[in-house]
């Protein structure tokens, strides 16, 4: 959660030091979070589901062969699509040579951090799963702006993209090394074992997730920048930036639960798993209840925080604190739904959302500008949540939102009466 806070605190100081130039900045960087999503091919999730069960089964063989096998068609399909997104930039987008370079380090490096993450987190290494990109690169890449910003020197975006490749490269080489000496000992002279099937049945649909959830959570900015302009583009994404605080609470949970999550499906233990999803609605509950009332009446002064014209994205800011506090009371549907085996069905609901949204920006933005981009992507959002959640409950006879927690809220109200 700390790391999420320096993270919002990051993109402050960018837009102070960059000005109208955040908007270049953020379309790159947003470019760049688009391929690394495609890019990671959805390992991240299917370690969480795979990982844990191997080594509860001491299946050294499956896991040695897991881990070589996602690296290396890891890195066969990201040079895949690095040559095809060369063509469409070419021709399509304002991205000129330089930005492709940076756009292709940057998402390189947010692709092993994401699946050495992974890695560790099924692992229940948290601090190590979390902290390279977290905490280390936003102290790093944080004080390399506010220095800038102090010392008052005067660069252009492709500098802060600059320092943003070498921090984040440091970074994702800390976050490697972890995850290479956590089962480098246990794995020595162990002659892998594969399961190419069972584990692309699983990623192939995680990565058809991860586009479609690219589209729910990137077509906005990224139609606005070319509807409106990269200018309204860097105000939108600072109000998505101060919007994604909402569901703080309920990431920093998963983070913790998602392996006990996997663990509890695997055992078919559903007292535990109960147990699991009670905590992490009551957290993100507990959260909601204390960010609101901060986040709706400091709206203004947020905003002000990134530069005096990004007070224009108020309204939208708004909107998208709705969809987001209806993503948290959810609760983590995604997760659940990847790792009990419904990944085609959760794909299913976010392309329906993604199809939704790409529709309703289309139209809304030429009529309503920013306002209309955060209602898109506000519907959207609380529809693939609504949807998954009560699939769940219908398919798996579980509750992972916050109405789970209603029956015990309402016997602490209620008063006996004698």
């Amino acid at each position: 959660m700390a790391g999420a806070g320096l993270l919002l605190l990051v993109h402050i100081l960018a837009a102070r030091l960059l000005g109208p130039d955040y908007g270049k900045y953020a379309y790159v960087c947003t470019w760049a979070v688009v391929l690394a999503m495609v890019g990671k091919l959805g390992w991240d999730s299917t370690f969480m589901r795979y990982l844990p069960r191997y080594e509860v089964a001491m299946r050294r063989d499956l896991l040695r062969g897991l881990l070589g096998f996602a690296w290396q068609s890891t890195a066969a399909w990201f040079l895949a699509i690095c040559a095809v997104f060369l063509l469409i930039a070419r021709r399509l987008l304002p991205l000129s040579w330089h930005d492709l370079v940076f756009c292709y380090l940057l998402a390189a490096a947010y692709i092993v951090l994401r699946i050495a993450n992974g890695c560790l987190r099924s692992r229940k290494r948290i601090f190590r799963a979390e902290s390279p990109e977290r905490l280390f690169y936003t102290l790093a890449f944080g004080g390399i702006l506010g220095s800038l910003l102090l010392l008052r020197v005067r660069v252009d975006y492709t500098a802060v993209l600059l320092a943003d490749v070498l921090v984040l490269g440091a970074c994702a080489v800390v976050a490697l090394a972890w995850c290479a000496g956590l089962y480098r000992a246990n794995l020595k002279g162990v002659t892998a074992r594969f399961e190419r099937g069972a584990w692309l049945n699983t990623c192939v649909p995680l990565l058809f997730m991860s586009c479609m959830q690219l589209v729910q959570n990137r077509t906005d900015i990224l139609m606005i920048a070319s509807l409106l302009g990269k200018t309204e583009a860097g105000v939108y994404t600072a109000a998505t930036r101060i919007a994604s605080v909402m569901v703080l609470g309920l990431v920093s949970i998963n983070t913790i639960t998602a392996p006990t999550i996997s663990e509890a499906l695997a055992a078919e233990d559903r007292g535990r798993l109960g147990a699991i999803l009670s905590f992490s609605a009551a957290a993100s509950l507990a959260f909601l209840a204390v960010c609101l009332p901060g986040l709706v009446l400091g709206s203004r002064l947020l905003l002000s925080l990134f530069g005096a014209g990004f007070t224009a994205g108020r309204a939208a800011l708004l909107i998208l604190v709705v969809g987001q506090g209806a993503n948290a009371l959810c609760g983590p549907v995604a997760i659940v739904m990847a790792i009990s085996g419904e990944q085609w069905i959760a794909f299913v609901l976010i392309f329906l959302s993604a199809a939704a949204n790409v529709v309703l920006n289309a139209f809304l933005i030429p009529r309503y500008g920013l306002v209309g981009a955060a209602v898109a992507t506000c519907a959207s959002m609380i529809f693939w949540n609504v949807a998954m959640a009560v699939y769940i409950g219908l398919r798996l006879r579980i509750d992972p939102s916050f109405f789970r927690l209603v029956p015990w809220l309402v016997s602490r109200v209620r008063r006996p009466t004698s």
